[in-house]
């Protein structure tokens, strides 16, 4: 089987092709009384600043090896996560439709995303990912278990990750992680993943159709 994809940060490397899943956290719609609408909105509240920091963190890490121009993507996530609209548009839906802090912010973030995506601008459609990426940290903090800065762990050395997707947190810790290179099925080249990849100097392919049917198969 032949899998092509596009190279968005040159090199070549060879190592232990390792498999990363991601991490789903489900998200239920739980009806609430009115007098617990109060207490939702501030759990959002709470998670925002918390993934402000977490991003903040990362930025820190990876100082030593992104330059001013790369760690103002960080800066940009921040701009999203402190972005009034955000929490306007949640604190909305908490409050019209009585529910849970964690409906409420997945539907705040899918209008945001389809307005991106609507756009047809590849540059715009790519922050629809940054936008998952901050989704799910965000969700973390709400369920109570807080996301690793560093999020790579293994005994192996010399690893070629393989995943679906990666986010721009993900990429941007592998600068004190064991790898050494990375294949993911979705992605772009002008996404922040594949600009971090190449600030890093991490050999990265992306958009390889397939790439987690193959990987299955293989395990099988």
């Amino acid at each position: 089987m032949r899998l092509e994809g596009i190279a968005v940060s040159s090199g070549i490397a060879v190592g232990t092709a390792q498999i990363m899943l991601a991490q789903e956290i489900p998200v239920l719609r739980v009806s609430l009384p009115q007098e617990a609408l109060a207490g939702e909105i501030a759990r959002l509240q709470a998670a925002l600043r918390d993934t402000v920091r977490d991003v903040e963190a990362l930025k820190d890490q990876a100082r030593a090896k992104l330059s001013e121009d790369f760690l103002a993507i960080f800066d940009a996530h921040v701009v999203i996560l402190k972005d009034p609209t955000l929490l306007a548009s949640a604190t909305q839906r908490i409050l019209q439709e009585q529910v849970n802090a964690e409906y409420a912010l997945q539907g705040a973030i899918q209008d945001m995303v389809r307005r991106l995506v609507a756009t047809e601008d590849s540059y715009f459609q790519d922050r629809a990912m940054d936008l998952e990426d901050l989704h799910r940290r965000i969700l973390m903090h709400l369920a109570g278990v807080a996301p690793q800065q560093a999020g790579w762990s293994g005994r192996e050395r010399d690893v070629i990750l393989l995943a679906d997707a990666l986010t721009p947190s993900e990429t941007g810790s592998m600068h004190n992680a064991p790898i050494i290179a990375f294949v993911t099925e979705h992605g772009a080249r002008t996404s922040h993943t594949a600009i971090i990849a190449r600030s890093l100097e991490i050999p990265a392919v992306v958009a390889v159709k397939g790439l987690m049917a193959w990987t299955g198969s293989r395990a099988s």
